[in-house]
């Protein structure tokens, strides 16, 4: 069932050289094929096992121990007792135990030092995610670079069209001798230009093409057609950088709580089997069996202030990502802000480029009557309708400006993923 869900997931994008892109699409395929995503797994991974590592501290310990070892003096007693004697040690001596240590209480350090370590992977985790998020700035420039492209070709298509049905109605009027070969043959040169201008277009959306199915790891074809964005139903989410000022900040509160406890008392059980030459009846000079159980109390009762010290440190670190989020976020409006400006004065120009289109396009209607009827040359016909295109061409750069400037600003607010 699983292996089925996957499928269906992925097939939209196996197929996406196949069919229209969207940027959404561009977005997601970074999601989930940039190596970022593969590092976010493996700090995920790591952070388990680092976590069960510091869980073994509850865990008994168990050590075998063993020494020989030759002194060079060894107790005896001075004085004589009558009617016993005592066996002077022997100066090897031989030791084997096996030592048992047991956790009782370690004042939370355990818990601490887990709650920690897994902050510490959330921070790095959130840190890639960061580097993630920044690269769909990338994502934008080229998605709506190749947009840009995709408009001018169809333009230049335009321009090639009307050109060409200006040539069939010269064609016959040179036939006829209505009109001179030079007028048809200017024309035609116009059309190799075009046809040339087509050439570096798509050549240069090639290589965008390219780019961006580098940065998405994954093949998008020539003949696939970039969609234009529209930004009404943007769902926003906190940017990921906040979140990592969160993160970093409740890493440094556990780092405190972890210093703290290193002041609490510690309680371990251990116990000890050994076997040795002498045991623990040092007057008995022979190989014997022997255990040893009892309790450790640990309290360090002054330490100077270290820990006090320790944790105002981490406090004034706490206050310092505090600092560097208010920065963040004043420099995020004060962005957002000039963002707003630049799309109000792109969407003026849109309107300025309207009413200039319609003004070239009627001029351009004259000059096709004026050029049938001889009274102007080819060569001011075609500055007429170079200057119509350009006018064109200029309101498809505003309008993509306009895009790539939505997109930043979506971007400044944060988009979902």
């Amino acid at each position: 069932m699983k292996k089925l869900i996957f499928i269906l997931l992925i097939s939209p994008l196996l197929l996406i050289s196949q069919q229209t892109v969207t940027l959404s699409d561009c977005y997601g395929l970074l999601n989930q094929n940039y190596p970022l995503i593969k590092k976010q797994a493996l700090l995920e991974a790591q952070s388990e096992v680092q976590n069960d590592v510091i869980k073994t501290s509850n865990l008994p310990r168990i050590e075998l121990n063993g020494q020989a070892t030759y002194q060079s003096e060894v107790i005896q007693f001075p004085l004589e007792i009558p009617g016993m004697s005592v066996e002077p040690l022997n100066n090897d001596q031989y030791r084997a135990t096996i030592d048992i240590f047991q956790p009782i209480y370690n004042g939370g350090a355990v818990n601490s030092s887990v709650a920690l370590s897994t902050a510490e992977s959330a921070v790095r985790q959130q840190e890639a995610a960061v580097s993630l998020y920044q690269l769909k700035a990338r994502i934008n420039y080229y998605y709506i670079s190749i947009l840009l492209l995709q408009e001018k070709e169809s333009l230049f298509g335009d321009k090639l069209k009307q050109l060409n049905l200006k040539l069939k109605e010269l064609e016959v009027a040179v036939t006829n001798g209505m009109a001179l070969a030079k007028v048809e043959k200017g024309l035609k040169a116009e059309r190799i230009q075009i046809q040339q201008e087509i050439i570096a277009v798509r050549a240069s959306r090639a290589q965008l093409l390219k780019q961006l199915s580098q940065l998405t790891y994954n093949e998008i074809s020539e003949s696939a057609v970039l969609k234009r964005p529209t930004f009404f139903n943007t769902e926003l989410a906190p940017r990921p950088e906040l979140k990592l000022f969160e993160l970093q900040s409740q890493k440094l509160s556990l780092s405190q709580e972890l210093n703290s406890s290193t002041r609490k008392p510690t309680l371990n059980a251990f116990g000890q089997l050994g076997y040795g030459n002498p045991g623990l009846n040092m007057l008995e000079n022979a190989f014997t069996e022997y255990y040893i159980v009892g309790v450790k109390l640990k309290w360090t009762i002054l330490d100077w202030n270290k820990v006090k010290k320790t944790n105002e440190s981490l406090s004034f670190a706490r206050e310092m990502v505090a600092v560097e989020q208010s920065i963040f976020e004043v420099n995020n409006e004060i962005q957002l802000t000039e963002a707003t400006a630049e799309m109000e004065k792109i969407k003026q120009l849109i309107q300025s480029d309207i009413t200039l289109i319609e003004l070239r396009d009627d001029i351009v209607k004259i000059s096709d009557s004026e050029l049938e009827n001889g009274a102007i040359t080819a060569s001011v016909y075609l500055d007429d309708l170079t200057d119509l295109y350009e006018a064109k061409s200029k309101k498809a750069t505003h309008e993509m400006q306009l895009t790539l400037a939505e997109a930043n600003y979506y971007l400044l607010k944060g988009v979902t993923p």
